[in-house]
């Protein structure tokens, strides 16, 4: 490219060049986003697929035929969570034992029945409210 012409040509030819070098680069930086977000929402449906695959016959199971659960990982708690609240949404707002049974089990009681009323093992008289410098929990 020869970038001697555009030193002798108008200022406003060489704005119009740098602002199209510009644009192009930006344009490549929103293709590149655009390809990682994708590649970041394939990832989580696969995820989300796997432990469908995975918790669903569990968590939907009689409590007597579910021989123990397997452990949770850190990639599988939002797919987990997810496939969790699905079947907790088909119950329309009611639960079984079994759901707070593998809840528990899965160490996420607190996450999907909400605050627990217990503050580093003591019991709160008050149902699980906790007031700390000013801030209130509920």
């Amino acid at each position: 490219m020869d970038f001697d012409a555009l030193k002798n040509a108008a200022p406003l030819v060489e704005f119009a060049f740098w602002l199209g070098v510009a644009v192009a680069a930006i344009t490549l930086v929103m293709l590149a986003v655009t390809l990682v977000m994708r590649r970041i929402a394939l990832r989580r449906d696969r995820i989300y697929l796997e432990a469908v695959a995975l918790w669903k016959p569990l968590i939907v199971a009689e409590p007597g035929d579910a021989a123990g659960l397997p452990r949770l990982s850190a990639r599988d708690r939002s797919g987990f969570i997810r496939v969790w609240n699905d079947v907790h949404e088909s119950l329309h707002g009611g639960t079984t034992d079994n759901l707070a049974r593998i809840a528990r089990e899965a160490g996420l009681e607190p996450q999907l029945y909400g605050a627990s009323t217990k503050l580093h093992g003591v019991e709160l008289a008050n149902g699980g409210q906790v007031f700390l410098d000013g801030a209130y929990f509920a």
